[in-house]
């Protein structure tokens, strides 16, 4: 990187997800530092990704990336942005770039409740066809 950031980290597992392993290796090495999500949007859309994002707390777009088998960066912990992996009708699974050796299951409620409280930011990168059903 060519300094920390949680958001570019979060960014790079979602390229990665979705199979674009070169695009990801040259957002590592062009971007990095702090973040936020109009910053992160026009860097986005400067480089020609396709992407959604929201800063309302919209539950229902972490649903649909999940859903849709995307998977989402959130603003989530303080001034800390991680993954969001999955959703179960009790659970979030959560990713976190920090300690990518485990996943972090947080019950629903309690999750979308957290997430509002750091702002509501969550944004995914949109590639047809999306990554394949992980094989149990």
């Amino acid at each position: 990187y060519k300094g920390g950031s949680c958001v570019h980290a979060s960014t790079i597992n979602l390229l990665k997800w979705q199979g674009l392993d070169e695009l990801a290796q040259w957002w590592r090495e062009n971007h990095g530092y702090g973040e936020y999500a109009e910053r992160l949007a026009s860097k986005m859309d400067k480089a020609g990704l396709r992407f959604a994002y929201v800063t309302n707390g919209d539950p229902a777009f972490i649903e649909w990336a999940i859903r849709t088998r995307r998977g989402c960066g959130i603003g989530y912990k303080p001034r800390h942005a991680i993954n969001c992996v999955g959703l179960t009708a009790t659970h979030a699974v959560l990713l976190d770039n920090n300690a990518t050796h485990r996943y972090e299951y947080v019950p629903r409620e309690e999750f979308f409740r957290r997430w509002k409280s750091f702002g509501g930011w969550a944004w995914t990168v949109i590639y047809d066809p999306p990554a394949p059903r992980p094989v149990a």
